[in-house]
């Protein structure tokens, strides 16, 4: 969940449960790979908007490796978390692929585009 719906303990069992039963992208995890998993959580703190002039501007405003992004294009919306930045860490480029993550154009750029910025506290088994 990118907000909060529920108190933290359900929003995040019910959130444990749908990744790892509900996700149309994988396969439900199976009894054998239980032996095996990891658990990493991420808390996210509140959006905050970003101001900008142009993507320029935005793309400068980025700290790699902190910053966690969403963008919003009217019905079109994604996500990274800042851990992210480890496989993405140059900053064009991981705008360009969150905005294919959205279902935009990799170089699409609109001046109604909304940015938020947030923050994690991951916790790991």
């Amino acid at each position: 969940m990118i907000e909060p719906v529920r108190e933290l303990a359900k929003d995040i069992s019910e959130n444990a449960f749908a990744a790892a039963f509900r996700d149309p992208r994988f396969a439900p995890v199976s009894g054998p790979e239980l032996e095996v998993l990891k658990i990493d959580i991420s808390i996210l703190s509140p959006m905050q908007p970003v101001s900008f002039h142009d993507e320029a501007d935005l793309l400068r405003q980025l700290e790699p490796g902190i910053d966690g992004i969403l963008i919003d294009d009217g019905q079109r919306r994604a996500t990274f978390l800042p851990k992210v930045w480890e496989n993405l860490p140059d900053r064009e480029n991981f705008m360009r692929e969150l905005k294919l993550k959205a279902g935009l154009s990799a170089d699409h750029w609109d001046k109604e585009i909304k940015v938020f910025r947030y923050y994690t506290n991951n916790f790991s088994e």
